[in-house]
C-alpha cells in the first residue's frame, strides 16, 4: 500500500498514524552533540596523564642534574601521547617508529649536549606526527607536519588554557568532571586515610612519598613542563591541520628571465670553468707540489685565507648547479661543461681540506676547525650528489632528501664522538714542550694550555694521560676542569661514565686530579 502524505498534518499526528500506511516511520537519527559525554569522559584520562607527567618530571629532574633522567621522561611521554590518542592496535610499521624513536633517543643516553638534544626533540616529534596520522603519508608530508606541530603547540596550548579558564568560571564542564570523578577521589581519599590509620606499613609507605615543597620557581617548572607536554597529548585537535602542506611554488624550474636563460647559462660555465681551471692549477703548484711561495705571502696565510672562502665559493657553485640544471639537462655539451665545473669543486674542497690540515698542523686543533673539516666533507659529498643528480636527469627533490639525509647521519655520528678528548690528545701529542702551566717558566708559543684546560671534563683522560707520560702540569690547579660527578642516578649518561671509569682505573692517575 503507497503512503499517502497529508499536507499540514502536525508532525506528531504522521508518526502516530503510520499504521495506515502500513510501514513503520523512520525515525530520524539523532545527532550526538559535540563535546558531551565522550568529551567528558577522554578529558580526564588526558588532564591524568598530564599530571602525571609533571609529577615524573619533578622527581626526574627538580634538584637534580639532567642524564639517563631525560630518556626515562621521553620514553614516558611517548606512552602518554599514545594513550591519549586512543590508539589500540599495534602494527609492524608501529614498531619501526619505535625503534626509530629509540635511536633518536640514544644521542643523550651518551652524553647531553645540544646536538643531542636536538635528536630528542626529532624523535619525540617524529612519534607524536606517526601517531597522529596513523602512520600515512609519505616522507614529506610527515616532516611538514613536523614542522607545523611545533607552529601549531603554542596556539593550542594557549586556546586550551582559556577553554579551560572559561570552564572553571562558567563551572559547565566541570559539573560532569564531578560527576564522573567526585565519588572515587572523595571516597579514595577516605580509604586511603583509614589504610594509614590501621596498617603502620601503609602509613609508613605514605611518609616516604617525597615532600614537594612548592615554591614560585617549582610552580614556573611545573607549568613549562605542562606547557611543553600538552601538545603531545591533545594530538586529534591538531591533526587536520597538521595535514594541510606549506605552499610550495607551481614551476619545477625557478627562472629569472632577465638572469637564467640558456645562453646565459652556457656563457657562465665557460667562464666559470675557465676561472676554476685557474685556481686548480694554482693549487696544484703551491698547495700539491709544494713549490715555494711568492714574497710576501707567508705559509699560513696561504694555509689559513685559502680554507674558508673556498668552502663558500663550493656552496654557491652547488647552489647555481642547482638552479641552472633545468638549462642544461638535454643538452649533452652543456651538462659536460656543468660536470666538468663541479668536478673541479670538488678538487677545489680537497684543496681547501689540505689547507686546513696545514694550518692545524702549525696551529693545533679546535672545535671550529674539527666542525670545518666535517663541514667541507659534507659539502664536497653535496657536490658528488648533484652530479650524479645531473647523470640520472632526477629532479631538485631527489638531491635535496638525500643531502638532508646526509646531514642527518652525519651529525647522528658526531654526537657519539667526545671530540673535547680528541682536541686534547692531537694538541698535546703535536708539540708538547709548547704547552706550559699559565704563569710558568715558558709562555705558550702557539695555542695556549687554556684553551685545553676550557675543553671540560671530557678532556680529562687526554690530560691525565699526558701529565702521567710526561710529569708536567697542563693546566693550573685553579684551571683544572671539574671532575665528571654523577650524585644520583638521574644524572648517569654513557660518556660520563666511561671518563670515570678511566680516570678511575689508575687511583695514582686519579689522585693527581
Amino acid at each position: 500500500m503507497r503512503g499517502y502524505l497529508m499536507r499540514g498534518v502536525p508532525a506528531s499526528v504522521r508518526m502516530d498514524a503510520w499504521w495506515m500506511s502500513g510501514e513503520a516511520p523512520e525515525v530520524p537519527p539523532v545527532d550526538k552533540p559535540q563535546g558531551g559525554l565522550e568529551t567528558v569522559r577522554r578529558a580526564p584520562v588526558r588532564l591524568v596523564l598530564l599530571l602525571a607527567l609533571i609529577l615524573l618530571a619533578d622527581w626526574l629532574f627538580w634538584g637534580y642534574g639532567v642524564g639517563v633522567s631525560l630518556v626515562l621522561f621521553g620514553v614516558a611521554l611517548a606512552a602518554a601521547l599514545w594513550l591519549a590518542a586512543g590508539r589500540r592496535d599495534w602494527r609492524r610499521r608501529d614498531t619501526l617508529a619505535a625503534l626509530v624513536f629509540g635511536v633518536g633517543l640514544l644521542p643523550v643516553l651518551d652524553y647531553m649536549q645540544g646536538l643531542s638534544v636536538l635528536f630528542y626533540i626529532g624523535s619525540l616529534t617524529g612519534f607524536a606526527i606517526w601517531v597522529a596520522l596513523n602512520g600515512q603519508g609519505r616522507m614529506a608530508d610527515l616532516l611538514q607536519a613536523g614542522a607545523r606541530f611545533w607552529l601549531l603547540a603554542p596556539v593550542q596550548v594557549l586556546r586550551d588554557a582559556g577553554a579551560g579558564g572559561q570552564a572553571l568560571v562558567r563551572g559547565q564542564d566541570m559539573r560532569g568532571l564531578l560527576r564522573a570523578w567526585g565519588l572515587p577521589m572523595v571516597a579514595g581519599a577516605v580509604f586511603l586515610s583509614l589504610f594509614a590509620a590501621g596498617n603502620p606499613v601503609f602509613e609508613n609507605l605514605l611518609l616516604r612519598i617525597p615532600d614537594f615543597g612548592v615554591d614560585e620557581g617549582r610552580l614556573l617548572f611545573w607549568g613549562l613542563i605542562a606547557a611543553l607536554v600538552w601538545p603531545f597529548l591533545v594530538l586529534h585537535k591538531m591533526r587536520q591541520r597538521m595535514r594541510v602542506p606549506f605552499p610550495l611554488p607551481v614551476t619545477s624550474r625557478l627562472s629569472i628571465p632577465a638572469l637564467f636563460n640558456p645562453q646565459s647559462v652556457v656563457n657562465s660555465l665557460v667562464l666559470f670553468n675557465l676561472m676554476f681551471a685557474l685556481q686548480t692549477g694554482l693549487d696544484a703548484v703551491y698547495l700539491w707540489g709544494h713549490a715555494e711561495l711568492p714574497s710576501g705571502v707567508s705559509p699560513a696565510a696561504f694555509a689559513h685565507r685559502g680554507a674558508y672562502p673556498l668552502v663558500l665559493t663550493a656552496l654557491l657553485a652547488g647552489l647555481f648547479a642547482m638552479v641552472s640544471r633545468p638549462y642544461v639537462q638535454d643538452r649533452r655539451g652543456v651538462r659536460a661543461l656543468l660536470l666538468l665545473w663541479l668536478g673541479q669543486n670538488v678538487a677545489l674542497m680537497a684543496g681547501a681540506v689540505l689547507r686546513l690540515d696545514l694550518y692545524v698542523e702549525a696551529y693545533g686543533l679546535t672545535y671550529l676547525r674539527v666542525a670545518a673539516f666535517i663541514w667541507m666533507g659534507m659539502v664536497a659529498a653535496g657536490l658528488a650528489l648533484i652530479g650524479w643528480q645531473v647523470l640520472r636527469g632526477a629532479g631538485n627533490g631527489w638531491m635535496l632528501v638525500r643531502m638532508a639525509g646526509l646531514l642527518v647521519v652525519v651529525l647522528y655520528l658526531c654526537s657519539f664522538v667526545n671530540f673535547a678528548d680528541m682536541i686534547a690528545r692531537f694538541n698535546l701529542s703535536r708539540e708538547p714542550e709548547i704547552y706550559a702551566v699559565q704563569g710558568g717558566d715558558r709562555a705558550p708559543v702557539r695555542l695556549d694550555g687554556d684553551y685545553i684546560c676550557d675543553l671540560g671534563s671530557m678532556a680529562m683522560p687526554a690530560i691525565a694521560d699526558y701529565q702521567q707520560q710526561t710529569g708536567q702540569p697542563v693546566c693550573a690547579a685553579w684551571k683544572m676542569p671539574a671532575y665528571p660527578e654523577i650524585d644520583n642516578w638521574r644524572e648517569w649518561g654513557f660518556r660520563k661514565w666511561r671518563v670515570r671509569r678511566y680516570l678511575a682505573a689508575d687511583t695514582a692517575m686519579e689522585n693527581k686530579l
